[in-house]
């Protein structure tokens, strides 16, 4: 199981001081609840104008002002909006344990 997270990538600043990126998700289960909730938490982002999600590529089309796109850890703000990240972790652990367990025996 992949551990979410988010990769971004800008485009160059334009002559207002905004940027359009493209926030590439990895690990999102499902394109209902949790991208809802990371859709949302993008946009309450301060000066975040416009957000998009294409789910059949897990991306975020965001607009936002050079200084944010630039200081914001998209990463955590992907993994605070997954929902129930300590089950994935758990059931990621039990998984590597039982193959572990596989290949011993």
């Amino acid at each position: 199981m992949v551990e979410p997270g988010a990769r971004a990538y800008w485009s160059l600043e334009n002559s207002d001081g905004y940027v359009e990126g493209e926030i590439v998700v990895f690990g999102l289960v499902c394109n209902s609840i949790c991208a809802k909730r990371v859709r949302q938490a993008l946009k309450e982002l301060p000066g975040v104008t416009n957000v998009g999600f294409h789910p059949e590529k897990d991306t975020f089309r965001v607009t936002a002002p050079v200084e944010i796109a630039k200081s914001l850890a998209f990463d955590n703000i992907i993994k605070r909006q997954v929902i129930g990240l300590w089950v994935r972790r758990l059931l990621a652990t039990i998984a590597r344990n039982l193959k572990a367990k596989h290949i011993v025996n």
